[in-house]
């Protein structure tokens, strides 16, 4: 880390952290000491992640392309689909929050089915608040 800071590359943290994390390892206890298996779910996911984001953003793309840019009125589509785009990214958050949340706030103890009712909940009242409050003032500022 030291050495691609001062080189100026770019470095992910958590790379950096299993990196070490599995060097430590190596010295003190050997390959015996890895769980081999833990550490290829890991690698993996440093190449599944960005695949799997760059469907999904090609998939939200070709959505917003044909049901807004492609619109007759794409100003009035944008305005329209603007509370699902905003309860979408907060029900998200708020399910990864909720159902992968730290143990010291006893989210833990809370069900998958609880985290979804509850981030479908909290995405419903965003929907509204941005229907009732943000487009109005958004369709004052752009119409």
């Amino acid at each position: 880390m030291i050495v691609a800071t001062f080189l100026k590359l770019p470095i992910s943290g958590t790379h950096s952290i299993v990196g070490a994390t599995v060097g430590f390892t190596l010295v003190s206890k050997g390959t015996e000491g890895l769980d081999w298996r833990t550490l290829g779910t890991i690698v993996a996911s440093w190449f599944i992640s960005p695949v799997m984001s760059g469907i999904v953003s090609v998939g939200i793309y070709v959505l917003i392309r044909r049901f807004i840019l492609q619109s007759s009125n794409p100003m009035v589509s944008g305005l329209r689909s603007l509370p699902l785009f905003y309860s979408m990214t907060i029900m998200v958050n708020v399910f990864s929050v909720i159902h992968d949340g730290p143990k010291l706030l006893y989210l833990d103890s809370i069900p998958w089915w609880g985290a979804l009712i509850a981030s479908l909940g909290v995405g419903v009242i965003s929907a509204l608040v941005v229907q009732l409050y943000v487009v109005p003032m958004q369709r004052k500022k752009i119409l």
